[in-house]
């Protein structure tokens, strides 16, 4: 089955930067083996809704029921088995957004 490279763009996640709630979002790469590049996205969000680093800034964030964070899927390409091979999951390549 292909291996797929899934860019998660998190947006609207409101948290506590250096004592001030400011409004963030990231972006993280994860890889996902599926048999075409929608399942590919499904199954990186789904993946990376488990995991502990999604889970504690859900635990850090402070956001309204009108207003939650979003995740999506981007940059889906196809890779080589070799790109993935013996590493863990990455970080997360946090960025400040404007407050509207």
């Amino acid at each position: 089955m292909p291996l797929y490279r899934v860019i998660v763009h998190g947006r609207n996640f409101r948290i506590n930067v250096e004592g001030k709630w400011e409004k963030v979002g990231f972006y993280t790469p994860r890889f996902a083996e599926a048999p075409d590049s929608v399942r590919a996205e499904h199954m990186a969000l789904e993946d990376f809704r488990q995991s502990a680093k999604y889970l504690d800034l859900m635990e850090r964030s402070l956001n309204s029921g009108a207003d939650q964070p979003v995740l999506c899927g981007e940059d889906i390409a196809e890779v080589s088995p070799q790109e993935n091979a013996a590493k863990g999951p990455a970080g997360l390549a946090l960025c400040r957004e404007p407050d509207e």
